[in-house]
């Protein structure tokens, strides 16, 4: 369930930089939320090593 709430705001912080929109001399770009949840998703997936291999020893 962690895992699962993690890679949500994850993903939702990442949609974020749809506010690009907005500001005058931005552009959205699809890539970069892409970047930012694969970023995001695989920090939660090494912690999650992490935290468990550490648990069994």
């Amino acid at each position: 369930m962690l895992s699962f709430s993690g890679a949500l705001i994850c993903i939702l912080f990442s949609a974020d930089d749809l506010h690009q929109k907005l500001t005058g001399g931005r552009t959205p770009l699809l890539q970069d939320v892409m970047l930012d949840t694969f970023g995001g998703l695989l920090g939660i997936f090494f912690s999650l090593f992490w935290y468990r291999r550490r648990k069994r020893q």
